[in-house]
């Protein structure tokens, strides 16, 4: 008796759950809240990690994570059931950026390289907009909301351990590599939704019906250059505070090779 009554209450909790997702609700909170803990159990983890034996064998298990889920969600999408011009085709950013972030996980190597400062800065400049102001709109009784969570908080969590737990800092050359890879793929989405009239990039005529900054960028096609300056700056606000930090460091930095000259530093 007891087992058919927890059977019971839990085949109606999907009933309990609101049907259509709502930006800056109570559900978003609860989102927003359990995401930061996944992301700091996972900045801890990778710092325990770090710089040990055990950080290759977690590196590539956390990429299998990423890309695996990744992986099997777009080949659903791409199946003939589901195909849809404007959705399936991983050309979102996001898409980008989970497989940025996965081959930065499993390559390691040095922090400094841009396959891990790409990864920070489009997950902290970008992907992280995926988090304030959501495009999904189905609840957790669908399937997309569960992968489009899922998938940005990989995003970020990916980031955040580059950052905070294996030392990537974003320097000049990280910022204009990561510039340079966004301006293509910017340019060939939004080539693509030009000729298909999808709007992958959000640089076509169809925005989310959810509440976004896209609401004040105007109207098609002048939109398209908001969004390419917008997104660019947010990257480079991002870089900002590290490039100004290691100016900074490096103007105060004394020059080792000058004192064993026997030289003053510089």
């Amino acid at each position: 008796m007891r087992r058919r009554a927890l059977v019971r209450r839990l085949s109606a909790v999907p009933e309990l759950w609101p049907a259509k997702f709502e930006p800056f609700g109570v559900l978003h909170g609860v989102v927003i809240a359990v995401s930061a803990v996944a992301w700091w159990a996972a900045v801890v983890w990778a710092r325990a990690v770090a710089g040990t034996p055990r950080e290759r064998p977690w590196r590539r298990a956390m990429a299998f994570l990423v890309w695996g889920f990744n992986v099997a969600w777009t080949a659903r999408l791409l199946l003939p059931d589901h195909f849809e011009l404007g959705f399936s085709i991983p050309l979102q950013l996001c898409d980008l950026a989970w497989m940025a972030a996965g081959w930065s996980l499993w390559s390691g190597g040095d922090p400094q390289r841009l396959r891990h400062q790409l990864p920070v800065l489009w997950g902290l400049a970008l992907s992280v907009a995926g988090y304030l102001t959501p495009a999904v709109t189905s609840g957790p009784g669908g399937i997309h909301f569960w992968t489009f969570w899922i998938s940005h908080g990989q995003i970020l969590a990916a980031a955040l351990v580059n950052l905070l737990a294996f030392g990537t800092r974003p320097d000049p050359r990280g910022l204009r590599g990561t510039l340079i890879v966004t301006a293509a793929s910017f340019a060939f989405a939004t080539a693509f939704n030009l000729v298909f009239d999808t709007s992958y990039f959000f640089t076509g005529r169809d925005i989310p019906s959810n509440p976004t900054p896209l609401d004040h960028l105007g109207s098609w096609p002048l939109r398209i250059l908001w969004v390419a300056v917008l997104g660019a700056a947010a990257i480079c606000l991002v870089a900002l505070p590290f490039l100004r930090r290691g100016a900074r460091g490096a103007a105060w930095r004394p020059d080792r090779r000058a004192q064993r000259d026997g030289r003053p530093g510089a």
